[in-house]
């Protein structure tokens, strides 16, 4: 009896022929969908610091805008908006780059937490605020398109943990 033993790398490889890749271009999908939200949330940002109510094609954006919840102590949403997709644009990018899939991880939690926010803010304006804003709307309709692509990405990717197997023959 021969023993032969089957390297981590060689049953890696093995493995990975039927591991499902993200396209490049699917990831691409993603980040320019986070420029989106990013150019509207830095868009309201610089409009809060000019103290200008940006021009709307529907009736209650400066309602919304200047409403008690328009504001974190003293930060405003649209900022911590633009962070959020910040962070979403720099992990797409690192994962198009680097192809790790604890990115992809990372990725679905942080579009969890824009998730929320978004809903949150949706609740608002349709229950407390009674107004709409069509860049609150936008921004809320770019993260819940992120996190289904995120939640996409994420079973997509199947990670296999694998241990070196020895083969006896």
């Amino acid at each position: 009896m021969k023993n032969s033993s089957l390297s981590l790398s060689g049953l890696h490889q093995v493995l990975s022929r039927n591991k499902r890749e993200i396209k490049g271009w699917q990831a691409g999908i993603f980040t320019a969908v986070g420029a989106l939200g990013f150019a509207d949330a830095l868009y309201l940002t610089i409009q809060h610091y000019q103290h200008v109510i940006p021009p709307c094609t529907i009736e209650g954006c400066e309602t919304v805008l200047t409403s008690a919840y328009s504001v974190i102590l003293g930060v405003p949403v649209s900022l911590l908006g633009a962070v959020f997709y910040a962070c979403v644009i720099a992990l797409s990018i690192v994962y198009i780059d680097k192809r790790n899939y604890k990115v992809l991880n990372a990725l679905f939690l942080v579009t969890h937490l824009g998730l929320i926010a978004s809903l949150y803010f949706l609740f608002l304006q349709a229950f407390v605020i009674n107004a709409w804003c069509q860049y609150c709307l936008l921004s809320a309709a770019t993260s819940i398109i992120l996190w289904l692509k995120a939640r996409w990405f994420s079973r997509k990717a199947v990670t296999i943990a694998v241990e070196p197997v020895s083969i006896s023959s």
